[in-house]
């Protein structure tokens, strides 16, 4: 693992796969695909052998043409990442999946900006510490950068729970990645 720091910040999320909506579970929140940024993904390997790592490579990229504020947070906010079998469905965490499944229990701040055109640079991870990955056959992955709430929206200053969880989170989602694990 090239960031041990940002394996940290990703976060499993359920709901999409194979044409399903997005969905974020750890927010209530409706989300909005971003058309102001991308997760640009790779796998190491679209192949890998049974009990090989399944390597997971993904940047950041700012793609407008006007700066984008850069929303970081503490561990478990940034990013989450969803793998599923064939029929789209989620498979089995393991136990550090489920623990970053929770809630995050911190508020996204702005840390800077990132100019046109530009990313946060390369991070990967192995799919193995978040899923049961312990069987061949054809599985997809996604992985998705939390943007946070359109900071013009009136509602935002708000301290009301079900108003805050009414405003739409836009979220950076990388296209579905395929692969297959063979014998």
């Amino acid at each position: 693992m090239k960031r041990p720091e940002l394996f940290s910040a990703i976060v499993v999320v359920l709901g999409f796969a194979n044409g399903q909506a997005v969905k974020d579970p750890a927010r209530l929140n409706p989300v909005r695909v971003s058309s102001r940024a991308q997760v640009i993904a790779s796998l190491e390997e679209a192949r890998p052998k049974l009990g090989e790592p399944i390597i997971l490579h993904y940047r950041f990229k700012n793609a407008s043409s006007q700066p984008l504020a850069v929303v970081s947070s503490e561990v478990n906010t940034d990013y989450w990442v969803m793998v599923t079998d064939a029929s789209g469905t989620e498979l089995s965490l393991t136990k550090e999946g489920s623990r970053l499944r929770a809630p995050p229990m911190v508020s996204s701040t702005i840390r800077g900006s990132l100019g046109p055109g530009a990313d946060l640079g390369e991070h990967s991870f192995d799919l193995r510490k978040l899923y049961q990955l312990d069987r061949p056959g054809n599985f997809f992955v996604r992985i998705a950068r939390r943007m946070g709430a359109d900071p013009t929206d009136p509602r935002l200053p708000s301290q009301d729970q079900k108003v805050l969880a009414q405003i739409p989170l836009e979220e950076a989602v990388s296209e579905l990645i395929p692969f297959t694990i063979v014998p």
